[in-house]
């Protein structure tokens, strides 16, 4: 599976128009046609019924299913780059009156679990 194709048919869930996803990814519509076909032969499902009279797509009951599995999958993906590019942060720093970093941050820091370490005026 693809995740360009979960993207695009999050799209055209959420636009119900082929032509407003192609423009939307600068991708042709036939792009936006395959993605879906893929995203259909791997579910084994049918995910929209086009609606010719109105040039618009209507989400099957499967379709529902996989574009709120796809918004989670997309907004994980997002979490998961966001916590790499955390990690490659080494030390953050700033400077607080000893009272304020000794009995307030120290605890709320190692609660958050994103501070390996902790250095206050000296002590460890």
């Amino acid at each position: 599976m693809n995740l360009k194709d979960l993207t695009y048919f999050a799209a055209l869930a959420e636009q119900k128009q082929f032509t407003a996803v192609s423009e939307q990814f600068g991708v042709t519509q036939p792009t936006i046609s395959y993605a879906l076909k893929r995203l259909e032969e791997e579910f084994e499902s049918a995910l929209i019924v086009r609606d010719t009279t109105k040039k618009s797509v209507v989400l099957t009951k499967t379709g529902q299913l996989v574009y709120e599995l796809a918004v989670k999958i997309r907004r994980e993906i997002a979490f998961t780059k966001e916590e790499v590019a955390l990690q490659s942060i080494e030390k953050l720093r700033f400077g607080l009156p000893p009272i304020i970093g000794m009995y307030y941050f120290r605890d709320l820091l190692k609660k958050i679990g994103r501070v390996r370490t902790i250095a206050l005026f000296g002590d460890g």
